[in-house]
């Protein structure tokens, strides 16, 4: 409304006294029908306080440059012919083909700075660990599972029985394993 009274303020003479307060009435009076039928008729992203806004505007123009009573016949077709232009302007610009940027997030598969770091950690202690198994022990995991050989390769390569393979493989899973439980507890 405010905006209504700012463009009607130029006007000085009784006439357009009379005529301000007639659209002043009308505006009071057909602000809320006009929001209904715009919110029956446009889409959901679409603003009907807007239309009506802009309907008010061309009774405005309208009312500047020619002597006319306003009916409720009139404020309607102007209603009717303000939304089949931007139903118009919709269509021309493809605004239904148009993402919001809200629903297109784009998503980074980097893992954050503090995921880093905690990795890094995470991998020095392992690293930590490792250094602190026995020669034969490390050496049994590190075939077994950085250069995938098969236990009995490993056996005899390192000139070991299968089953000595076995418990250093046992032993070095489980020492490794409690440095991973310890450091998932602190």
């Amino acid at each position: 409304m405010s905006d209504l009274l700012e463009k009607t303020s130029a006007w000085g003479t009784e006439d357009d006294l009379s005529s301000k307060l007639e659209l002043q009435g009308l505006y009071c009076e057909y602000y809320a029908p006009l929001v209904r039928f715009f919110s029956r008729k446009l889409p959901n992203d679409d603003d009907p306080e807007d239309m009506v806004q802009q309907v008010f505007f061309q009774i405005v123009e309208a009312a500047k440059h020619t002597k006319f009573t306003f009916s409720r016949n009139f404020i309607f077709i102007v209603a009717r012919n303000a939304l089949i232009d931007r139903l118009r302007w919709r269509k021309s610009h493809r605004v239904n083909d148009h993402d919001l940027a809200e629903e297109n997030l784009i998503t980074s598969q980097a893992a954050l700075p503090d995921r880093i770091l905690q990795g890094k950690q995470e991998l020095d202690g392992f690293l930590d660990e490792l250094d602190k198994l026995p020669l034969r022990c490390k050496q049994v995991f590190l075939l077994y599972r950085v250069y995938n050989m098969q236990q009995k390769d490993i056996a005899a390569h390192l000139g070991l029985s299968l089953s000595t393979v076995q418990k250093h493989m046992m032993n070095a899973m489980r020492k490794l394993q409690d440095t991973f439980k310890k450091m998932e507890e602190s």
